[in-house]
């Protein structure tokens, strides 16, 4: 059985949280580290759809390329589509993982795929050291 904190694990271990630019959110955003595991969905942003279908096919784990939450939130309130979707997302149990600008540059992370699938050749990374 896997938890949370194993995807997470994994998934720095890939794109350290170190990668990211100062300005990136990027990590755990809602959710227990400590859930196990019962479906996992990635998706580019997290929207009311793919909420609804991590509910549907019981995914209790979504990783998001784009950050759920981005700026400090000032208020929570299902007033708004942000705070409704973290609102479901606590009551049916799901947590949200985002790799972001971490993923983009990781050796091997999305602008290496980018550039490969262009053919591109003599490539330089941009991760920080």
């Amino acid at each position: 059985m896997t938890t949370v904190q194993q995807v997470i694990t994994l998934m720095e271990q890939l794109a350290p949280r170190s990668y990211a630019e100062s300005w990136d959110n990027v990590g755990l955003m809602v959710g227990d580290r400590n859930a196990i595991v019962t479906g996992v969905l990635t998706t580019l942003d997290v929207t009311e759809d793919a909420i609804s279908y991590a509910i549907e096919h019981d995914c209790n784990l979504i990783v998001s390329h784009h950050p759920l939450i981005f700026k400090g939130l000032k208020q929570l309130s299902c007033d708004t589509a942000q705070g409704r979707m973290i609102n479901q997302l606590i009551q049916h149990n799901i947590a949200v993982y985002s790799a972001h600008t971490n993923l983009d540059i990781a050796p091997g992370g999305l602008n290496d795929m980018l550039a490969n699938q262009l053919g591109l050749i003599d490539i330089k990374g941009f991760v920080k050291t």
